[in-house]
């Protein structure tokens, strides 16, 4: 809800989770915890910015944190989910190869 936030993933402290059958990635940003959404890489900053909006649109509380070569969208797990649109030149993530990018 509101301007997604945009920070340092220097910033943050990430985790696994299990839901939905799967492990999760997950991150925390003060005292909230996120839910790992979509990446995209830097020139693709002002669709994932757009996407971030729209989920914050449809009441989602969403960070953006960046690094050297890449951005990723988080969605809070105290909001409803809400579906992700993929990047217009990407195919959409499977959750399984972004945990695999993280490792």
């Amino acid at each position: 809800m509101g301007t997604p936030l945009l920070i340092s993933d220097k910033m943050v402290s990430f985790f696994k989770f299990w839901a939905d059958g799967e492990v999760q990635q997950g991150m925390r940003c003060g005292k909230e915890l996120f839910q790992y959404c979509q990446s995209a890489d830097r020139s693709q900053r002002q669709q994932a910015y757009t996407i971030a909006c729209t989920l914050a649109e449809a009441g989602a509380t969403v960070v953006i944190t960046t690094c050297g070569s890449h951005y990723k969208i988080w969605r809070s797990l105290r909001t409803p989910e809400a579906e992700v649109i993929p990047f217009p030149s990407y195919p959409k993530q499977t959750r399984e190869k972004a945990l695999l990018e993280q490792a």
